[in-house]
């Protein structure tokens, strides 16, 4: 996904005719924008990707692949080229992107409701066989109708509450969408009460239109700056958080380990190479685009040329997962095994990965001074070997009643058998609890 900030999406805008607004024109799908209430606001491209890392656990999103996501600053209008006409709008999803508008109410909760409920439209468009909101009814879409026993009152008007399309994506919230994405419930127009929430029998139907398999997710986030231009620590860290979480569920390492290392290595990105953050050398059959960097090197006082080969990558998250294959080689596990950032820190310096002698001491102070160690908490409750397993749900409810508490590296080992010895401790536990 490419996720574009207010201000990359400021540059895409030209005027209308009349000088009254803008119109972000992108791969012929047109959006006519005026300036906001000053009231309003903009929703956080860092509480956008807190939903998205949140609702990838749940329902895997590679497939959007490069879908773009633009957050502007500005309210959305319906424009016919002469007059302008409120609709109330302040999100649309089209086949070609995502525009996410500014709205009087732009809090964490909004934001993830807004960006969970726009990208269930998304997968009605783009796995449901549906080219459009109002065309005729896919055969999908049809066995959507009847499995949520939906009657011919959900149709396709004009009344939003009751169009087929609006329950889809409210199922697809509820189903899938972070806890602060569902602090609101939907209703249609003729119901006084909050409907029946979607049966597990939908949350398959959804999950089984997932095409196989499932590229891996990736966000990159478009500044609208200049690759040169350094960035605040504060907007690397929301750079780089989603991958650093991913490759803590893959490999272990933990994500403030990550996001500190990227900072000390790439001078909080400004010295990147293509998004490599790490100067990871390219090798033939590594997979990665080849990038030649030519620097000056000094051999007896005499300044030689000498060029050097870099892996280029797409995005910063893949420079991360990338990163991590390398922190999973057996060199590294007391890394991977380490129980805290302080552990782990140390542990890289212990097993050779930098020569520079204060290198563990530089990670623990950036880590500290940005409170990263706050991400390490947010990941530490969940096991990071489940995600799409069959039994996850269960898995969480047992460990949640204490009965099962997993690996101290962070996996459950869902398809591991059990022993005899683990076996005996949840009986233990189960014959305490109800003793």
């Amino acid at each position: 996904m490419r996720l574009y900030t207010p201000d990359a999406t400021r540059k895409l805008l030209r005027p209308t005719l009349d000088r009254c607004g803008y119109i972000l024109d992108y791969e012929g799908q047109t959006t006519a924008l005026v300036a906001a209430p000053p009231h309003w606001g903009t929703v956080s491209v860092t509480d956008v990707l807190k939903a998205l890392a949140a609702l990838n656990e749940q329902f895997p999103l590679g497939w959007l692949k490069d879908f773009p996501v633009f957050i502007t600053d500005l309210q959305y209008m319906y424009y016919d080229g002469r007059t302008w006409s409120d609709t109330g709008t302040v999100a649309k999803t089209y086949p070609q992107y995502i525009i996410i508008c500014a709205q009087a109410d732009f809090d964490e909760p909004r934001a993830a409701m807004v960006i969970t409920h726009e990208l269930g439209h998304a997968v009605m468009l783009h796995l449901t066989d549906s080219k459009e909101f109002y065309g005729k009814e896919t055969p999908m879409l049809a066995a959507y109708r009847k499995l949520r026993n939906l009657g011919p009152e959900i149709n396709y008007g004009w009344a939003w509450e009751d169009q087929l399309y609006e329950v889809f994506a409210e199922d697809f919230r509820w189903l899938f969408g972070s806890s602060t994405a569902k602090l609101e419930r939907f209703r249609t127009m003729d119901e006084a009460v909050d409907p029946k929430p979607p049966s597990e029998e939908i949350r398959r139907w959804f999950l089984d239109l997932i095409p196989k398999p499932v590229p891996e997710f990736h966000v990159q986030v478009i500044t609208g700056k200049e690759e040169s231009q350094e960035m605040r620590p504060g907007e690397f860290i929301d750079l780089v958080k989603l991958g650093a979480i991913e490759s803590y569920r893959k490999y272990g390492i933990l994500p403030s380990i990550t996001i500190a290392q990227a900072a000390l290595e790439s001078g909080w990105g400004k010295a990147h190479i293509q998004y490599n953050l790490f100067g990871i050398k390219w090798t033939e059959g590594c997979g990665y685009a080849k990038v030649a960097k030519t620097t000056t090197e000094y051999v007896n006082g005499v300044a030689k040329t000498v060029t050097a080969y870099f892996r280029g990558y797409k995005d910063f998250n893949e420079s991360i997962l990338d990163h991590a294959k390398l922190l999973a080689s057996p060199r590294y596990l007391k890394v991977r095994q380490a129980k805290n950032y302080q552990e782990a820190a140390r542990a890289l310096q212990e097993c050779g990965y930098a020569t520079d002698p204060e290198y563990a001491d530089k990670l623990v102070s950036i880590i500290t001074a940005h409170a990263l160690w706050g991400i390490d908490k947010e990941v530490s409750d969940v096991f990071r070997d489940i995600e799409g397993h069959w039994a996850k749900a269960d898995i969480e409810a047992v460990a949640k009643a204490g009965l099962m508490s997993g690996y101290p590296d962070g996996r459950f080992g869902p398809d591991e058998p059990v022993t005899r010895a683990q076996l005996a401790a949840v009986v233990n536990r189960l014959l305490k609890r109800e003793g």
